[in-house]
């Protein structure tokens, strides 16, 4: 469903690649100013509609470009409760206190540090700096790192850890964060344990960082690349 805008641009961003298709630049044009209190509330009545059937998750993704407003946030952390939802959200810096409170809260690091400033790439380090500033709400809790690989931690019986990053040469991360993100809601909805949820979600971002452009990816794709990778 759209919400139609005659004040606002259409988002456009262009990324620059060189020869290896590794992007260095990134060129943006659009208007990431909150929608209004009425366009909110137009979205919301549009969405409500979606919970007359059977759903099997709510998924936030922000990209911080006006439409995730904290009432339409708000609104969906309450339909999650009441219906018994999971709720999974991909954060960026603004709403990012509120939206931890969910299923599987994944920020990547450099959206935790835009937030709280540095953190060490060290997980008690880690886990210590999402309980101080009160970001441990969530089920579970993973931060994508990189080519360091990916923290996560489970709020039920407080474990926490670091699974490592698959090397890949000349990464292209192109979609890798939504790809991650696509994959952890598969495999909780799947009734994975949460080692399994992680490592799968790691083999996957490794495999579409190792792909020029977008890429998508099956079990088959990601066995073989977790093959090639170990070679």
């Amino acid at each position: 469903k759209l919400i139609k805008s005659n004040e606002r641009i259409t988002t456009i961003k262009q990324r620059v690649v060189d020869e290896n298709y590794k992007q260095f630049i990134r060129i943006d044009e659009e208007d990431s100013t909150a929608i209004t209190e009425y366009e909110t509330a137009n979205l919301i009545q549009i969405v409500e509609q979606y919970f007359n059937h059977s759903i099997a998750g709510i998924v936030i993704a922000d990209y911080n470009k006006g439409i995730i407003t904290s009432s339409l946030i708000v609104f969906l952390q309450l339909q999650s409760k009441d219906q018994k939802i999971p709720l999974f959200v991909d954060p960026k810096h603004q709403h990012f206190d509120l939206l931890s409170h969910c299923t599987i809260f994944k920020p990547n690091h450099k959206e935790l540090v835009a937030f709280i400033g540095s953190v060490n790439l060290d997980k008690h380090a880690i886990h210590q700096t999402l309980k101080k500033h009160d970001l441990d709400n969530a089920e579970i809790t993973v931060i994508t790192l990189a080519d360091k690989g990916m923290f996560y931690s489970e709020a039920n019986n407080n474990t926490f850890d670091i699974i490592h990053g698959i090397p890949v040469d000349k990464a292209d991360v192109s979609g890798a964060g939504d790809t991650v993100l696509a994959v952890l809601i598969y495999a909780y909805l799947s009734n994975l344990e949460v080692k399994e949820m992680i490592a799968l979600a790691n083999k996957s971002g490794a495999y579409v960082c190792s792909i020029n452009g977008i890429s998508t990816i099956n079990l088959a794709k990601i066995n073989g690349f977790e093959r090639k990778s170990h070679n």
